[in-house]
């Protein structure tokens, strides 16, 4: 068997040609991909995040919203019971007088029958 020199001395003589692109191709395509890997990474996180404080506000606003309305119930309750007190003060008042104007009105008569008896 010759050797493969004889057979095909063109392998030999010429140096195998170095092709680099493949390799910065690759290098480039991986280069892209993990900035890529990274850009959705940090997109993902920022999203989380963003969701998170989202819901966070969301949850405070409904704890406002509650709290207001337990404020404007106990608002209204106090105006309320505050009305009804007025009024309940202001039908004493005029109870009161009405008394104290049949009281007169009694003594009134109570003094002209003791006058009219100190008269006969």
């Amino acid at each position: 068997m010759k050797a493969i020199e004889e057979h095909q001395p063109y392998l030999i003589q010429q140096p195998a040609p170095v092709d680099a692109t493949p390799m910065i191709a690759g290098g480039g395509t991986l280069l892209i991909g993990v900035l890529v890997f990274l850009a959705k990474w940090g997109f993902t996180q920022l999203s989380n995040d963003l969701k998170e404080k989202i819901t966070g506000l969301q949850h405070s606003i409904e704890r406002l919203n509650e709290t207001q309305q337990q404020f404007s119930m106990e608002y209204v309750r106090k105006v309320e019971f505050d009305r009804q007190l007025l009024k309940i003060e202001t039908q004493t008042e005029n109870a009161v007088t009405r008394l104290e104007l049949k009281l007169e009105k009694l003594s009134d008569k109570i003094e002209q029958l003791l006058i009219k008896e100190r008269g006969n």
